[in-house]
């Protein structure tokens, strides 16, 4: 967790850096960084500042959803790009945010 914890802050860090701050050899993070997202732990990804690239308009989503919540967020977010990082707010709700152009 606390490897997360420091790429959450910077995802551009080097793991020599994470390194030093959490007790571990720059190998040790490369290679445990690695195994998390081969297991589809995590991700590192570009985040965007949506009104600097022309999407004009936010909107927040609320979902009630009987089933498993995972589920259609994973297939949510694989099939539009206008929904970015949906996220669980509890087992039975999903929250996401969408982004469109103003004309």
């Amino acid at each position: 967790m606390q490897i997360i914890r420091e790429l959450q802050r910077d995802g551009r860090r080097p793991y020599t850096s994470i390194a030093k701050t959490i007790g571990l050899s720059e190998a040790a993070v490369r290679q445990r960084v690695q195994r998390l997202l081969d297991a589809g732990v995590m991700q590192i990804v570009a985040v965007t500042d949506p009104l600097q690239v022309g999407f004009h308009r936010q909107a927040m989503v609320g979902v009630k959803v009987d089933g498993d919540v995972r589920e259609l967020a994973t297939r949510r977010s694989t099939t539009s790009s206008s929904v970015r990082a949906p996220t669980t707010s509890s087992s039975s709700s999903l929250r996401a945010t969408t982004n469109t152009c103003s004309k």
